[in-house]
């Protein structure tokens, strides 16, 4: 699914299991993916292909999720909750992470066999095979 026009936004609903499981999520521009449910308590689960966010498109998290990604996750912007990192789990199977530069992660990240490249930030955890902070790139360990 791609960002884009309301018109073209398909409705997402959940698997038998409560779970969510789609392909490859990318969003360009001001466009945005809302993942969670506010107030709750129990996490909603998300399984994608890959994720990349582009320009101003965000990911807001408005309630607990784990976010599972099977390749690839990109960040040119904001994803999370800000105040709530631990509202966000991304885990990633493969391919890892890049925060670039003026991006902010706020959440926790577990990519055990990957690399996780940081230009941006990322408010707060971090578990991987290799953890690269480059230029004014910053690691908030800790967060909410």
């Amino acid at each position: 699914m791609s960002g884009g026009p309301r018109e073209t936004a398909r409705q997402l609903h959940p698997d038998v299991d409560g779970s969510h499981t789609y392909g490859t999520f990318s969003a360009n521009g001001n466009t945005a993916f809302v993942l969670g449910a506010p107030g709750a308590v129990e996490p909603a689960v998300y399984n994608l292909q890959a994720l990349t966010l582009n320009g101003a498109a965000i990911l807001r998290v408005v309630g607990p999720v784990i976010v599972n990604v099977k390749g690839g996750v990109v960040f040119d912007s904001a994803a999370g909750a800000p105040g709530h990192a631990s509202w966000l789990r991304l885990n990633i199977s493969s391919a890892g992470l890049i925060v670039n530069g003026g991006s902010v992660l706020d959440g926790y990240v577990v990519a055990p066999t990957s690399n996780v490249v940081i230009r941006g930030a990322i408010t707060g955890g971090v578990v991987a095979d290799r953890i690269i902070i480059t230029g004014a790139g910053v690691l908030n360990a800790g967060g909410s």
